[in-house]
């Protein structure tokens, strides 16, 4: 898997996925961003199933955010 690319990855409530599936792991985009998102949470990285964004919109500003929040 390759580094954060920041054209392919979106951040969404502090966390990262890929734009064009809000996984956090794809292989479809061949990014791995577990570890990413554990170090920016100070969480100790494990070997663990990625993350998939919740529902998520673009507000006014274009912002990607979880349709929840």
């Amino acid at each position: 898997m390759t580094d954060v690319v920041p054209s392919k990855t979106v951040e969404i409530n502090d966390a990262v996925f890929c734009l064009s599936h809000f996984k956090e792991v794809c292989s479809d985009c061949d990014v791995d961003l577990r570890e990413e998102n554990d170090g920016f949470f100070r969480f100790d990285f494990i070997d663990r199933d990625g993350l998939e964004a919740p529902p998520t919109g673009q507000n006014k500003d274009n912002v990607y955010q979880c349709k929840k929040h």
